[in-house]
């Protein structure tokens, strides 16, 4: 007897209207009706191809279609022994206490942010975004500064400036680290470099520079879109049980506050003054982690809410939650406005 299956890395996601099927080790979708969807849950997943085919006289060809584009794309198979293909497990293990953090650094002071970010490494923190918005007073420090990371285990570093404050020479002298890129705004024009400065005999050329001509704005909201989209097996596993844009994550402003976005004006104190220890005790802090998509009002019956990253503050109305700054997508039209 043979079954249609989908592989064991895809999952239906069913909005509205409409449904993907998510590959999480391609990182890509692909939409399905939302008929088609509810259909393979409720019979092809317990009765054989050609019981369901008979069923369904009607709908035969196009639902045939539809699985032979799905096998050609590898996205579903056929098999004699459904058991022997369970789906992957979709728990989320992330072990670490801070995952990401966005530290807006004051330059005369760079100094103060050794030991925060030294403290950030202990708390397991992997990913930095450093935001420079005004000149490099001392180069000196600043390659210090960024040298902490060449022993650590941090996986990526990203330093943003609001304008062109070092050159590139300048920049090479202070990065022998293949995990730090720059993103620099307010550039004469755009421009993306590629080198290998922290190994000049490597034969590989990386992204490491990136001039942008527009400003650099720290309220600018996320951009909605299915370019914009990251339909990773992390952000789909996270997704199920967190905020994938705020989960773990902490962000200090210019004066040392903590935030959950820059953008935001709530603080829950300040690193001078208090210790990620006490901070991540704090539940009004780590609220924004747990509200998934899931729970947001239009965003739980959106087929893309397990890929979709928004800075967008969420907001409580009589028990139910909703994005202050929504998208333009609307899941019961199936279309974006």
């Amino acid at each position: 007897m043979k079954y249609f299956r989908f592989h064991g890395n895809c999952f239906i996601v069913k909005g509205a209207t409409q449904a993907l099927v998510y590959d999480l080790f391609k990182s890509r979708t692909i939409d399905i009706s939302l008929q088609f969807a509810m259909l393979y849950e409720s019979r092809f997943l317990i009765d054989t191809y050609d019981e369901v085919l008979e069923s369904h006289k009607q709908w035969k060809e196009p639902i045939i279609k539809l699985i032979n584009f799905l096998i050609d794309n590898d996205f579903a198979f056929f098999t004699h022994e459904p058991e022997n293909f369970p789906q992957l497990d979709i728990k989320f293990n992330n072990v670490k206490r801070i995952y990401s953090s966005v530290i807006e650094l004051d330059t005369k002071s760079l100094q103060l942010y050794e030991a925060l970010i030294e403290n950030l490494l202990s708390f397991d923190c992997q990913f930095f975004c450093l935001i420079v918005s005004e000149d490099v007073y001392d180069h000196e420090e600043f390659e210090k500064l960024l040298g902490i990371f060449k022993e650590s285990r941090a996986k990526w570093v990203q330093v943003i400036m609001k304008r062109p404050y070092l050159d590139f020479k300048e920049l090479k002298q202070v990065t022998h680290d293949m995990r730090i890129v720059y993103k620099i705004y307010d550039a004469p024009k755009d421009k993306t470099i590629k080198d290998r400065w922290w190994l000049e005999e490597s034969p590989h050329k990386f992204d490491i520079v990136e001039y942008i001509s527009d400003s650099f704005d720290l309220r600018i909201k996320s951009k909605y879109g299915i370019e914009h989209f990251y339909p990773t097996q992390d952000v789909f596993l996270e997704s199920q049980n967190h905020n994938p844009f705020f989960n773990l994550k902490v962000c200090i402003d210019k004066a040392g506050n903590f935030k959950n976005d820059l953008a935001f004006d709530e603080s829950f104190g300040n690193f001078k003054t208090r210790s990620f220890h006490d901070l991540l005790k704090d539940e009004s802090f780590k609220k924004l982690w747990y509200i998934k998509n899931d729970k947001i009002e239009k965003c739980k019956d959106c087929q893309y809410r397990y890929q979709c990253l928004s800075n967008s503050n969420i907001k409580e109305i009589e028990g139910k939650y909703f994005k202050i700054d929504s998208c333009n997508f609307d899941p019961y039209q199936n279309v974006w406005i």
